[in-house]
């Protein structure tokens, strides 16, 4: 992960805002979803973006500088729909913007905020769309 910073730092300076915008999904009922895949999605949509957190907040600390972190959660994270467990899962907790990250890092400068954003179309979520059950049909 630090590499990864290191390599956009020196392409384009100091970071000063991260946007934590990964996510997957899976669907499928809850009783017949694999471990496997509940780990897939959780690893992304929370694991993968509270590493970035952490990453950026830790650099941010020992440089003494502010920062910003904005987490991309969802909808379905304060609303929840079938057959996306994980997903709702994850989500949520991006929406609380990664559990007590905003208490602990405040007194460092550190802001950490959430958006939810409702039904968009996107590449993951386009067969959806074309149910009749979509949104606004």
């Amino acid at each position: 992960m630090n590499a990864a910073f290191d390599a956009a730092e020196q392409a384009l300076g100091p970071i000063d805002i991260v946007v934590n915008n990964a996510g997957i999904s899976i669907v499928r009922p809850a009783l017949e979803m694999p471990e496997e895949d509940w780990d897939a999605v959780v690893d992304t949509s929370l694991r993968g973006a509270w590493l970035v957190a952490q990453t950026a907040a830790r650099r941010w600390v020992a440089a003494k500088r502010a920062g910003v972190i904005v987490n991309i959660a969802s909808i379905l994270g304060l609303r929840t729909i079938g057959q996306v467990a994980p997903y709702n899962a994850s989500k949520a907790d991006s929406s609380i913007s990664r559990a007590s990250s905003p208490v602990e890092w405040a007194r460092h400068d550190i802001r950490v905020n959430a958006i939810c954003p409702g039904y968009i179309e996107t590449e993951m979520n386009s067969d959806f769309w074309k149910t009749p059950g979509r949104p606004g049909a």
